[in-house]
């Protein structure tokens, strides 16, 4: 616990530079989320031969992947 304090000491000092200026502090978070689009809710035609289709999934591993990424910037004064 008390390396944490001191390196959030630190870090909140601006890492030892010097105390003039304005600084922008960067939160970065991603998340992967799985992303299938089943359809199920769409229209069909069945004059055209265009029947409702249903769709299951047997593995994880056959559905794509999309990676969500967020950058917040907040604003300091140095202190």
């Amino acid at each position: 616990m008390v390396k944490h304090a001191c390196f959030a000491k630190h870090l909140r000092k601006n890492w030892g530079l010097p105390r003039s200026g304005k600084y922008l502090w960067l939160n970065f978070d991603k998340k992967w989320f799985y992303g299938m689009v089943l359809r199920t809710n769409a229209k069909m035609c069945e004059e055209l031969g265009l029947n409702k289709m249903y769709t299951w999934i047997y593995h994880r591993n056959h559905v794509e992947k999309v990676m969500a990424v967020t950058v917040t910037g907040m604003p300091l004064r140095a202190m």
